[in-house]
């Protein structure tokens, strides 16, 4: 099953923020484009509280910040790009590229853990990681993950 079953085409960014908080910030504005989203700022809440907590810098230059919170309805994935490198405080120390945003309703556990674990497996993969860091657009990228 390719990650494009979690995650929309129109929710693929190329990222313009060089900081830790805008880039959450703008992950965030890219999910409450969906109708899923029914409060921006009670999932830029959630995010920046989890992240508070600890670090969503996973290592090998990927972040997956991400929350249950009743702001969503249903399961929203955004994936962004940074053209630089940002420092995110990630586990190995490295800077971060690739960002994806998971956030789901409070009820949605097994949907969380789901779209977490495909999304880190995936991108934990170099030959992944780097199509998706070659890309120039976001259906590039989307073209890499539909093949994943």
């Amino acid at each position: 099953m390719p990650l494009t079953d979690l995650i929309h085409r129109h929710n693929i960014v190329l990222l313009e923020s060089h900081t830790k908080q805008a880039v959450l910030e703008e992950l965030v504005c890219a999910a409450a484009r969906n109708p899923q989203v029914k409060d921006e700022e009670s999932l830029l809440a959630a995010i920046l509280d989890r992240e508070s907590e600890y670090t969503t810098g996973i290592g090998f230059g990927l972040a997956v910040p991400h929350a249950r919170v009743d702001a969503v309805t249903e399961r929203i994935v955004v994936l962004g790009r940074s053209i630089r490198p940002i420092d995110f405080q990630a586990l190995d120390g490295q800077s971060v590229s690739i960002f994806v945003l998971i956030a789901v309703g409070t009820d949605q556990h097994k949907e969380y853990i789901r779209a977490l674990a495909r999304f880190a497996q995936a991108l934990k993969q170099g030959s992944v990681r780097e199509a998706v860091l070659r890309a120039s657009n976001p259906d590039e990228i989307y073209t890499v993950l539909e093949q994943t």
